[in-house]
């Protein structure tokens, strides 16, 4: 079975160093949808501070990311903030550390030690879970017979399942990874049930 690192909760912490602070932020992530909208809300939420840094891994193999210095000098933040991400081998999550300038200028290999520092001693705090690959797949069953999505999910104990709006036959569902061969074989045995991605 395919397994990920990854946060089970949202954590913070708070880093001071010559006057400024570094606030510090752990998220549990879904998508490149879920990273932006959270970015969009710690920038209205920090609007008064100096600097509001992030990085981010997705995806199981964490095989799509991105980090932003956000205006301090080149790879000086971002990065630092990305390598605590490998380091912990975290997938699914987002870190943002918030800096409010207190005076004194750290320099370049102060500001990469710190960033690190902040991202580093959150995710030390942070509840670190794994889980298992997930897989995504839409139902569709025989017209007006919605209610048979239920009667599968029950028996093959899915926990997530969702109706698809103004379509009463159609279900997203997401298994473990390592069940689908299985679904699969399933869906083609019931012959009236058909699956296709979302």
């Amino acid at each position: 079975m395919s397994t990920y690192r990854t946060l089970s909760r949202a954590t913070e912490y708070l880093h001071k160093e010559r006057g400024s602070k570094f606030l510090s932020f752990g998220l549990p992530v879904e998508n490149s949808e879920s990273v932006q909208e959270l970015l969009h809300d710690f920038r209205i939420r920090f609007a008064d501070a100096s600097h509001v840094c992030y990085a981010y891994r997705l995806g199981s193999d964490g095989s799509q990311y991105g980090y932003s210095d956000a205006g301090e000098p080149a790879n000086s933040a971002g990065l630092p903030i990305y390598r605590q991400l490998l380091a912990a081998n975290l997938v699914n999550v987002l870190v943002v550390v918030v800096r409010y300038f207190g005076g004194k200028k750290l320099g370049v290999p102060g500001l990469i030690e710190h960033y690190g520092l902040a991202a580093a001693s959150c995710l030390d705090e942070a509840c670190i879970i794994e889980e298992s690959e997930k897989f995504k797949f839409i139902l569709v069953t025989p017209k007006d017979q919605g209610y048979k999505a239920y009667q599968l999910a029950s028996r093959m104990k899915w926990k997530q399942i969702s109706p698809i709006a103004d379509r009463s036959n159609e279900f997203e569902i997401t298994i473990d990874l390592s069940e689908w061969t299985l679904v699969q074989n399933l869906i083609s045995e019931l012959q009236s049930f058909e699956w296709r991605s979302p």
